[in-house]
């Protein structure tokens, strides 16, 4: 028997692409980055409410951006498990200009997430809401963009008391920006393969640098969504789950893994170009998976089986946690 899924007060649904819809290069994102690099709530990096008003008023459903929902064509595992993912976390795939498609979901889902760190504080690190803040100026800056965005200099930071945080809604906030973040580092890991087929050495340490921000950011976001106790995830969110759920097969984990396993085929070069930077790269890579373990265990992954494995109810049953590591170690696998 499924759970329903979760409601609240909340109407908010996040549009993205399909990631192999995304832009492939930096010279695909420059038109639609300068573009939307245009309008100062933009260049404001969404720091003030009113920014951010501005930009859902630009972006959102009644803004100037077209998009069209998509029909998922097939009922293989893969897809009926995106599709699932989907469902849970609110969000519908559509088809528009890539470049423009990929920014304003990454701009919505951050529009959602400053609002709460507002609104019901934060107690991230100062170091990870200076990467939060930061993705949006660095990505329009690959993009080729040299108009100066703002980067705000006081960050929210306040511990969070119990009744600020309604723990369902920040799981999906926090996962519609987890989402984009990684769309975002997709992209910029499609702009590294490139760089190399052209030999290209600067694009390929830029494309570097901004995939290792992007890792780093991930797992900021991850900490950000799970930012409430055990008891509230197992009393209010998990019940929430279907049987038999996972968000790491979601579509946009799925497509990232799929290049992890294409950048295997270049680990020679790139070891021999940009040693120290692909170096920092790894560790970021594998201090993400980390995190995500952390968060697991955190809220009792480390003795309870996934809802994948209890579901699929198998003498031999793997905790969460140890899951996330095997895992962890097959993504770096590929990456070395």
């Amino acid at each position: 028997m499924r759970h329903t899924r979760h409601t609240s007060s909340r109407s908010v649904r996040l549009k993205m692409l399909m990631p192999d819809k995304l832009p492939k290069t930096q010279a695909a994102l420059s038109s639609a980055a300068s573009k939307l690099s245009a309008f100062a709530c933009v260049r404001s990096s969404l720091s003030s409410k009113n920014s951010r008003e501005e930009v859902r008023a630009l972006l959102g459903d009644r803004g100037e951006i077209v998009s069209h929902p998509i029909v998922h064509v097939g009922s293989d595992r893969v897809t009926l498990e995106g599709i699932e993912c989907d469902a849970y976390f609110a969000v519908d795939r559509v088809s528009a200009d890539p470049g423009v498609g990929f920014l304003s979901s990454l701009l919505l889902s951050y529009c959602e997430m400053f609002d709460d760190f507002e609104k019901n504080c934060t107690s991230l690190a100062i170091s990870d809401l200076r990467y939060l803040y930061g993705l949006i100026p660095r990505i329009f800056s690959f993009s080729g963009i040299d108009d100066e965005f703002y980067t705000p200099i006081t960050l929210p930071r306040s511990q969070i008391t119990a009744d600020q945080v309604i723990p369902n809604v920040r799981w999906e906030i926090g996962h519609h920006a987890f989402f984009t973040t990684i769309q975002a580092l997709s992209f910029s890991l499609s702009c590294l393969l490139h760089a190399i087929e052209e030999d290209r050495l600067s694009d390929i340490n830029s494309a570097l640098e901004l995939a290792t921000s992007l890792v780093l950011g991930s797992s900021a976001v991850m900490k950000y969504a799970s930012a409430f106790s055990a008891s509230e995830y197992s009393e209010i969110v998990r019940p929430t789950m279907p049987d038999g759920f996972s968000g790491i097969y979601n579509f946009d984990h799925r497509y990232l893994v799929g290049l992890f396993g294409r950048l295997r085929g270049v680990v020679p070069i790139l070891v021999v170009r940009s040693s120290d930077m692909y170096s920092q790269f790894l560790t970021a890579v594998g201090a993400m998976y980390e995190a995500h373990a952390g968060v697991c265990s955190r809220f009792g992954g480390g003795t309870l089986p996934s809802l994948r494995m209890k579901a699929q109810g198998t003498s031999t049953v793997q905790t969460s946690v140890e899951l996330l590591d095997k895992f962890r170690i097959k993504r770096l696998a590929l990456l070395k």
